[in-house]
């Protein structure tokens, strides 16, 4: 994984400039993940909102997180598996939320992400994102 962030000195440095980039490049946007089909979900598509940016600024310590705001359309495309969560909580508008599994390429090696969609009667969108086997070293 490149940086297309840019340089940055400390973890808040470079969660401003994934904000930054998330708005400007992402925010108002969208993309298709084909394996929502997976789910028999007819939408495919996956809009970048303010609330996605919201959620993930507000549970982004990690640096490798932050990294790859700018790679999320290409790993939301390119997803190979799906799974789903009904909304059983109903502490919010969200009819569902799935869960996309896919790679990145971090300091050379191959990790899982898991990219977190909710769906609520406007359609999908993105909410927030993992990287599993770091978010487990800190449990």
């Amino acid at each position: 994984m490149k940086n297309l962030l840019g340089e940055y000195k400390d973890i808040r440095e470079l969660r401003a400039k994934a904000k930054q980039y998330y708005k400007k490049h992402l925010q108002g946007t969208s993309i298709a993940s084909p394996v929502l089909a997976q789910l028999g979900m007819k939408d495919h598509e996956v809009a970048f909102t303010r609330a996605g940016l919201g959620k993930m600024a507000a549970t982004s310590a990690k640096e490798h997180k932050l990294l790859l705001v700018a790679y999320l359309p290409e790993l939301i495309a390119s997803a190979k598996a799906a799974t789903r969560n009904e909304n059983v909580k109903n502490t919010r508008d969200a009819s569902q939320y799935a869960y996309l599994h896919t790679e990145a390429e971090i300091d050379g090696k191959i990790q899982p992400v898991t990219i977190t969609i909710f769906t609520d009667v406007n359609g999908n969108k993105y909410y927030n994102h993992i990287l599993p086997s770091e978010d487990m070293k800190y449990k």
